[in-house]
Formats: C-alpha cells, sequence, structure tokens
C-alpha cells in the first residue's frame, strides 16, 4: 500500500496487469486497519496489523531509498 504497485503479476497463479496507486498519505493506522480488514475478511486467520508494524515498513522503505 506505500509504495503502490503498476505492472504484471501473478496471485495465485492468475495474471493481473493493474495499477493500485501509492496510499502512502494515510496514516500508519489507517494503513494497519486497511490491511487488517483485508487480512481478517477473505479466508485468513492472521492476526491484525499495528500501526507500529506500518511505522517500521514506512521507516525501512525510507531507509532503502536513502540508499540509492
Amino acid at each position: 500500500m506505500l509504495e503502490g504497485l503498476e505492472g504484471p503479476i501473478k496471485v495465485n497463479g492468475k495474471p493481473f496487469n493493474d495499477m493500485m496507486p501509492r496510499q502512502d498519505f494515510l496514516s500508519d493506522d489507517d494503513i494497519a486497519k486497511v490491511l487488517s480488514y483485508v487480512r481478517l475478511n477473505f479466508e485468513n486467520n492472521a492476526s491484525a496489523i499495528r500501526g507500529r508494524e506500518v511505522a517500521r515498513m514506512r521507516d525501512r522503505l525510507t531507509d532503502e531509498q536513502e540508499e540509492i
């Protein structure tokens, strides 16, 4: 969600080629809520995602971009 995605991918063996825009303008808590909803409502029993997990990923992505 943070960086978006564009171009061909396969999901469960099915090809997709579309665009998901960046959502990095959303707060960490809002992103966590959206991801948790998706995770918990499509036959997945994984735990909810917390805002601090999104913050760690956002920091990691920022660090990677600074290295370039």
